[in-house]
């Protein structure tokens, strides 16, 4: 799944900065760039190739898309950073993926291909990068400690399943995950003293015993819902008062609702987790 998404992700860029360019939108074109060099393909794929290349089945492939995806990169990047993308380009080894030129100059600049094209393999793999933030976000929320492993379960829908069943080494590498039990169906209610994580159709839980002091972790959320509840009422004594509503600029006004509402998400979440916290 990781290769065709890496390979369809570099076709949706090349089609896009080629568009941005023909427009004269340089700026666009170099942060769309950026993007797609520092996150798609060395903060999540580079990751996940390490996976890969660990098993044998898969290694050849890998190497293989790797050193292409670099190689073409290096192509797009190559009128914004010429100097570091020639160097860069002059140490990937293989006359093929330079076709047979002695300089990044003179090869051709990546167009979009309909046969890279993969928008299965994009969604299954945003579920499974959704899927990871989620942990990541439950074990900073929670204060886990990173040398601690954790043990998940996942809840979701027959097609889901099996994308988390293929993703399995992905997500024990990238969260530090180190057993995971995955069921198809939905789950009503969390279970008491654990951590929940909503994915596309999918629900996975993390149970905390042994993670943190569960004690003390209710104190700390409590802290954090009183002082979200001190706010939350200030922000309805001005949005109450009519002098404020009516005097004040529009667009004070819309960030104190905007904020209302942020408050009562966060609020949400955290007696939610209370809840399940106290068991």
């Amino acid at each position: 799944v990781a290769d065709k998404w890496i390979l369809h992700r570099l076709n949706e860029t090349a089609g896009e900065i080629n568009k941005n360019i023909q427009n004269y939108r340089i700026g666009e074109a170099a942060q769309t760039l950026y993007e797609f060099f520092r996150s798609t393909y060395c903060d999540w794929y580079v990751e996940i190739a390490k996976v890969q290349l660990a098993d044998n089945t898969q290694k050849l492939n890998t190497q293989r898309v790797l050193r292409y995806v670099l190689e073409r990169a290096l192509r797009l990047l190559h009128p914004i950073t010429p100097f570091i993308t020639e160097e860069v380009w002059q140490l990937i080894p293989g006359k093929a993926y330079k076709e047979g030129q002695k300089s990044i100059m003179y090869t051709n600049y990546p167009q979009f291909e309909s046969r890279f094209e993969d928008v299965q393999a994009e969604s299954n793999m945003n579920i499974v990068i959704e899927a990871i933030k989620g942990l990541r976000n439950i074990r900073q929320t929670l204060n886990i400690p990173v040398s601690s492993m954790l043990k998940i379960q996942i809840w979701s829908s027959q097609e889901e399943k099996e994308v988390f069943e293929e993703a399995k080494s992905y997500i024990s590498r990238t969260a530090r995950v180190e057993e995971t039990a995955i069921s198809e169906g939905d789950l009503v209610e969390i279970p008491p003293q654990s951590a929940s994580a909503v994915v596309s159709n999918s629900k996975i839980i993390v149970p905390l015993a042994g993670l943190i002091d569960i004690d003390k972790e209710i104190q700390r959320q409590q802290k954090k819902l009183d002082t979200l509840n001190k706010e939350k009422q200030g922000i309805e004594g001005r949005l109450n008062n009519s002098q404020f509503v009516d005097n004040a600029p529009e667009d004070v006004v819309n960030k104190a609702k905007d904020r209302m509402q942020e408050v009562n998400i966060l609020a949400g979440a955290i007696e939610e987790l209370l809840k399940s916290l106290n068991g």
